[in-house]
């Protein structure tokens, strides 16, 4: 029976980045292609779904879908003999059946992304293709999810978010095992350091010299060049980029005053308890 690690975060936060970097690891360190990270698919992908439990997610609402997830996770579990990393954007939630997303017995670890909600904002904003104000009001939305398309065809099914602090909370005090926690700017700042706890929190027990080359072949300019060469299958639009600034505190070049209170009226005690604030 497999068990899985979970590589979490709400969107834009850093969760690519840190997927290249243990693909790079994986490989010593060798460099990546950002089109075929060394991650499985995430346990909201309808493809996943469908093949796990033998029907179309098409035909089945979000609710039973978010109640059959579990139940899916488990069988796949059956299927594989070794540890699976798996992306996620949801938060750590119970379905209606009081069943978490991401079941504990089936859990070896997980790591949780955090990134300043200002510059989450801008980054969001621009990867679902809307304002920035439209992407505050979102994250400040108890309702948000991905995947809830009702006019087109998603890859994934629906996503809960919650708000971005709920999301933040869920995560940190409800999972289980607790995550490791990793700030996006602390792996700005030390993308060796960090990236090396990453790697030995999911059993990756390499020489720090493969920790700094990894770090070196997944630093962002060399994510985005490879973007710009040969796209990324990831980015929800063609005039869009995935890999676009990556900055830490751009925000406060970019953002209003106004839409900075606004974020912070929204989710200052998260953001002090994060040191954001």
């Amino acid at each position: 029976m497999s068990a899985f690690i979970w590589l979490a975060s709400y969107p834009k936060s850093g969760n690519t980045w840190v997927r290249a970097f243990l693909s790079s690891v994986k490989q010593d360190g060798r460099p990546i292609d950002i089109n075929r990270l060394d991650v499985v698919t995430q346990p909201s992908s309808r493809y996943f779904l469908d093949d796990l439990l033998g029907m179309a997610t098409a035909d089945l609402t979000p609710e039973e879908i978010i109640l059959a997830r579990p139940a899916a996770m488990t069988a796949y579990s059956t299927t594989v003999n070794r540890i699976t990393l798996h992306k996620a954007h949801d938060a750590w939630l119970l379905n209606s059946n009081g069943q978490p997303l991401f079941p504990p017995e089936l859990t070896q670890a997980s790591i949780y992304i955090v990134r300043d909600p200002r510059d989450v904002a801008i980054s969001f904003a621009h990867h679902i293709g809307k304002s920035i104000d439209y992407a505050i009001d979102k994250m400040a939305s108890a309702d948000a999810c991905l995947g809830s398309s009702l006019v087109r065809f998603t890859p994934t099914t629906r996503q809960p978010l919650r708000t971005w602090s709920q999301h933040v909370e869920s995560w940190l005090d409800q999972a289980t095992p607790s995550p490791l926690l990793v700030r996006y700017e602390d792996m700005m700042a030390n993308p060796v350091q960090q990236g090396a706890l990453i790697a030995r929190h999911v059993g990756l027990e390499k020489t720090m010299d493969i920790y700094e080359q990894a770090a070196q072949n997944t630093r962002f300019s060399e994510l985005n060049k490879q973007e710009t060469q040969s796209g990324f299958k990831e980015v929800l639009a063609p005039d869009r980029r995935f890999f676009r600034s990556g900055k830490a505190g751009g925000w406060k070049d970019t953002l209003t005053l106004t839409q900075i209170a606004k974020i912070e009226h929204a989710h200052g005690p998260v953001m002090q308890r994060l040191g954001y604030l």
